[in-house]
């Protein structure tokens, strides 16, 4: 496989990676990169598409959309895991401890000095 023909395979097919993140509503900092991945899937489905298999349109909306829901997947998971880390920390810094109706977290006395006092 030469480059000019993988350079004109993406161009007649870019557009479905558009069509992808337009369906999978994908808008604001994350545009650019699913964009990225949609074209590594190009890339994957023009180095190993077999045209006995089928068509290859539906090949490469198939390699497209399964790669950027794989990363869909990916940042949720990294989302979870933030916010769990964040949840942790708040907890390690309040031991756990909250104002019943408002909710507001309880600063432990982490700045207190505690001496001993003798008589």
């Amino acid at each position: 496989m030469q480059k000019e023909d993988f350079e004109s395979f993406f161009q007649a097919n870019e557009r479905r990676i558009h069509y992808q993140i337009h369906q999978l509503n994908i808008r604001g900092n994350w545009y650019g990169e699913f964009y990225a991945e949609g074209i590594f899937a190009i890339w994957q489905a023009y180095r190993d598409f077999d045209s006995t298999k089928g068509n290859h349109g539906t090949y490469i909306n198939y390699r497209i959309r399964h790669r950027l829901l794989d990363l869909i997947r990916k940042k949720q998971h990294d989302q979870q895991n933030d916010e769990k880390v964040i949840e942790q920390s708040l907890i390690n810094e309040t031991n756990g401890n909250r104002i019943r109706h408002s909710d507001i977290p309880l600063l432990t006395n982490l700045c207190l000095q505690h001496t001993d006092v003798q008589f």
